[in-house]
């Protein structure tokens, strides 16, 4: 009888910590030297050549085209970024492309190559199939100039 009880409890004990997940866990740890990890500022200048432009009317097709220099000011060691130009504009008639150097034959953003300065050619197109209910309506773009610090 005693073994019954016995052989009954050892059972138990089994069928408990199957029910309830039991399992091993090894785990090893290493630690690994790392290298010197350091960070910098970019501080990032745009402004229009030759002044604020006075941009003019457009016809439907045509586009009006300005200068910006842009220099970047690295504070760190080894730092490198991109430099990109965007705009904002609430009139969806006018689409915005912006090149590095010449418009239209410049290469294209973002500059990939860490230039510390570097002219930014950027243009506004009025779509060809403006709608005579544009006419009159005036728009005021916002353009952004960014630098991103990249890995390389």
């Amino acid at each position: 009888m005693r073994r019954l009880v016995i052989g009954a409890a050892a059972g138990v004990l089994v069928a408990l910590a199957a029910a309830t997940g039991v399992s091993a866990y090894w785990q090893a740890q290493q630690e690994l030297q790392g290298g010197l990890v350091a960070s910098g500022d970019l501080t990032v200048s745009a402004t229009w050549v030759g002044g604020t432009p006075n941009w003019t009317g457009l016809y439907p097709g045509q586009s009006v085209e300005r200068s910006v220099a842009v220099v970047v000011a690295p504070e760190g060691d080894n730092l490198k970024w991109t430099v990109n130009a965007s705009s904002s504009n609430p009139n969806d008639a006018f689409t915005f492309q912006a090149w590095r150097g010449a418009c239209g034959t410049g290469a294209a953003l973002p500059a990939t190559d860490s230039p510390e300065t570097m002219s930014i050619c950027v243009r506004y197109t009025l779509s060809s199939d403006a709608a005579a209910v544009a006419q009159g309506l005036t728009s005021t773009p916002t353009i952004t100039i960014t630098a991103e610090q990249v890995s390389g």
